[in-house]
């Protein structure tokens, strides 16, 4: 017992003569510690898809040690964990944002997966093909040493549709093929409740006059919601309320695009179409904080014939 005791103590005068950081970068991530950024329990076919959290990147753990694609640093607990029930999906973990980050994760049979580039644009991608049910630990971490330079955020996000490059930072355009993130809904003249509300976390990587030369902020790529309407004799009206200026992006049923920024008042977009037309529109809400969103991106989507 005596024996044990000298090591033990050999070896806490040795912690305690090293440098905070290089005793910190010898640890390694505590799976049993509490999320900085929350938890969420998620379901085969969960919507909306991706579920995104903001997350502020970095640490002073070193993951070097952890297995095979893992380089960077990561903080002591999770930034984030999915307690996930799989069914016949693919689960992918996908971090995006202006600056190079890792991803390193701790599954349900406590592995661990790492990436650094493979999303592109020096955004890290875990895939899982056949993913497992039960918790998944997450870090997002960077390639140097402390927290994110700055303080900027990163988005985590966690989907189960197939993973395509179109749709990361590199895209240029809207793609109205692709689903969207938030939604859809289909509405017939004088629909109840009115309004019909929907949340969703605005921005993007686009540039809206890459639609319209008038248009403002950024967009992303995929729509953010998308509204089957039949139409009556009532005008229709679409606007967003929140805390940031957000704009609003519309594709109508006859392929033109329509814009907005501060026609509702306290920076809120606002497009009313006093004849509307029956068919499909696709919805972006875009901001001028593009990607580097902060948690504080989510606004409210209004859709109405009474305003």
């Amino acid at each position: 017992m005596k024996s044990i005791r000298l090591v033990s103590v050999a070896v806490a005068a040795l912690m305690a003569t090293m440098p905070a950081g290089a005793a910190m970068a010898q640890a390694k991530p505590d799976i049993d510690g509490t999320p900085f950024y929350g938890s969420v329990q998620l379901s085969v076919g969960f919507t909306p898809d991706p579920h995104e959290v903001s997350v502020l990147p970095g640490g002073d753990i070193d993951v070097g040690r952890l297995g095979e694609n893992c380089v960077g640093f990561v903080g002591s607990a999770p930034d984030y964990q999915v307690n996930y029930e799989a069914g016949s999906l693919g689960l992918n973990f996908h971090a995006v944002g202006d600056m190079d980050t890792v991803l390193v994760i701790n599954g349900p049979e406590g592995q661990w997966t790492c990436d650094d580039d493979s999303g592109g644009n020096l955004d890290p991608l875990v895939q899982f093909s056949s993913p497992k049910s039960g918790r998944y630990d997450i870090w997002v971490g960077t390639l140097t040493q402390g927290v994110a330079e700055g303080g900027n955020p990163v988005s985590l996000r966690i989907s189960e549709l197939e993973f395509d490059s179109s749709s990361s930072a590199s895209a240029t355009y809207p793609d109205m093929t692709l689903s969207p993130i938030f939604g859809s809904v289909r509405l017939s003249a004088g629909f109840v409740p009115d309004p019909h509300r929907v949340n969703i976390n605005s921005g993007g990587t686009i540039p809206a006059e890459n639609v319209l030369g008038n248009c403002m902020g950024r967009i992303g790529v995929a729509p953010d919601y998308q509204v089957f309407y039949e139409a009556g004799s009532a005008r229709l009206t679409f606007k967003v309320t929140g805390k940031i200026d957000s704009t609003l992006v519309i594709s109508t049923p006859n392929g033109n695009w329509v814009c907005d920024d501060d026609s509702g008042g306290n920076d809120n977009p606002r497009l009313m179409f006093k004849a509307p037309q029956s068919g499909r529109y696709d919805i972006w809400i875009g901001d001028f904080l593009g990607d580097d969103v902060s948690g504080s991106n989510e606004v409210t989507l209004i859709v109405t014939e009474i305003d």
